[in-house]
């Protein structure tokens, strides 16, 4: 592991002193000093490099249902048909990710993981297929004992729980749907399985989403989580390519963007029925890249269509589609690939 690898690990696990470098990094005084500009300039270039040939990460959507309806989501406006991805599918799309030299798979999208019945034998598929790291993000509703030891039997990396509050009137107020105590009991006996299992894996982050109503609870939330989780961070909440209900909600990222996005040059979001989106804020298939049962990973990745955004962005015309606009996410260029 680099240098640079320990210290990101070492201040994902620190979060009071990664949210202070993110300050002083996003300072007007920082981003504007030639010498800041170059050395991340070189970090962007090298990031682009590695991703131009292949997606460095594969969200695969195993399904787009979901059993809540949280506040900040845009579910109400979905109108993609829901489903399940075919086995047959993402066996397909993981061979491909395996081939490419793809670093993580993540099965997860704009749904519940846990609604997929065959969340645990694409796991095992992929990492029979060398792929380096395999996770999923979950809201832990569905994680009874019976599905968590299932879970703690297949070669799982990692998994993220989205928990936003640290009290039961916040958390029910945000997640909507769900019971606070029920998940919390998921979560708690998960870790405790897995310690009983002597297991080290999946690692488990807890993720809370900032916005005015849990605002207040961030410390609480990182005090609640800081000895069951391996990493607990709390994450900005942006308005997903212009959707304003949720900028309503705030404190969204809203300052300009200065440079590319991250994600076009290091990500692949792929939909349910094999469709391919521009990115993971393109929660209801806006912008369609390519179809995976037509096309390749490859020849969607590298394909005209794909590299036009990318040009515009790297000469700033971010307003030349639609979806970027007024997209307010601002995925950094430090985070690890």
């Amino acid at each position: 592991m680099t240098l640079y690898q320990r210290t990101y690990h070492w201040l994902r696990r620190h979060q009071l002193l990664r949210q202070n470098v993110q300050r002083i990094l996003t300072r007007p005084a920082i981003q504007t000093n030639p010498l800041y500009h170059r050395i991340y300039h070189r970090r962007i270039q090298k990031i682009m490099s590695q991703g131009e040939p292949f997606p460095l990460r594969v969200q695969i959507e195993v399904t787009n249902r979901c059993n809540a309806r949280c506040l900040m989501c845009p579910r109400d406006r979905l109108r993609r048909p829901l489903g399940v991805m075919p086995r047959s599918l993402s066996a397909n799309i993981i061979d491909q990710c395996a081939a490419g030299g793809t670093h993580e798979v993540i099965l997860s999208g704009y749904g519940e993981p846990l609604l997929d019945p065959h969340l645990e034998e694409r796991i095992t598929y992929a990492k029979e297929q060398g792929l380096p790291r395999v996770s999923t993000f979950t809201n832990g509703a569905l994680l009874d004992e019976d599905r968590a030891h299932s879970l703690l039997s297949v070669p799982l990396d990692a998994i993220t729980f989205s928990f936003d509050g640290a009290t039961r009137q916040v958390y029910e107020h945000i997640r909507r749907g769900l019971s606070y105590n029920q998940v919390v009991e998921n979560i708690t006996r998960f870790r405790t399985l897995r310690d009983q299992r002597g297991q080290t894996l999946p690692i488990i982050y807890m993720n809370m989403v900032q916005q005015h109503d849990n605002m207040a609870e961030t410390g609480a939330f990182m005090d609640r989580w800081q000895e069951l989780a391996d990493y607990v961070f709390v994450t900005a909440l942006h308005n997903m390519g212009g959707v304003d209900k949720i900028t309503a909600l705030g404190p969204a990222v809203g300052s300009p963007r200065q440079y590319p996005c991250y994600h076009l040059w290091t990500g692949l979001t792929i939909y349910w029925d094999g469709t391919v989106g521009l990115c993971c804020v393109d929660f209801d298939g806006a912008s369609i890249m390519g179809d995976l049962n037509k096309s390749s990973i490859r020849e969607i990745w590298t394909e005209s269509a794909f590299r036009a955004v990318r040009d515009w962005h790297q000469a700033g015309q971010y307003d030349r589609h639609p979806l970027c606009k007024d997209c307010t996410a601002d995925h950094s260029w430090w985070h690890q690939v």
